[in-house]
């Protein structure tokens, strides 16, 4: 079955035009990833979702960059990586995602 696509005008529903673009569903690969990096950017410090070339939102100082990364992990149950100036990893945080403790 088909779902059905429209707008409300006025208070009577009517349904999209045929043309309209179909919205799909995001596939796994094109999700958010789970992991967020802090990384220096043009003189300040942005966040970013790995393997996503954009930034999500920049912030003049590393922690500040590093409590909103920290949010989106939160969120989506991953990990945030706090990059040096060299881009070297400096730190990594965990939230949502951890194994098990093992016993013995």
């Amino acid at each position: 079955m088909q779902p059905l696509y429209g707008f409300l005008l006025g208070s009577v529903f009517q349904a999209a035009p045929a043309n309209w673009p179909v919205a799909q569903p995001l596939l796994p690969n094109k999700m958010a990833s789970k992991n967020i990096h802090v990384v220096p950017h043009n003189g300040s410090w942005a966040v970013r979702s790995q393997g996503n070339q954009r930034v999500t939102v920049t912030a003049s100082t590393q922690e500040a960059a590093r409590v909103i990364a920290r949010g989106i992990a939160i969120q989506r149950e991953g990990e945030v990586f706090v990059h040096r100036p060299t881009g070297q990893i400096r730190d990594r945080s965990s939230y949502g995602n951890d194994p098990e403790s093992s016993h013995g």
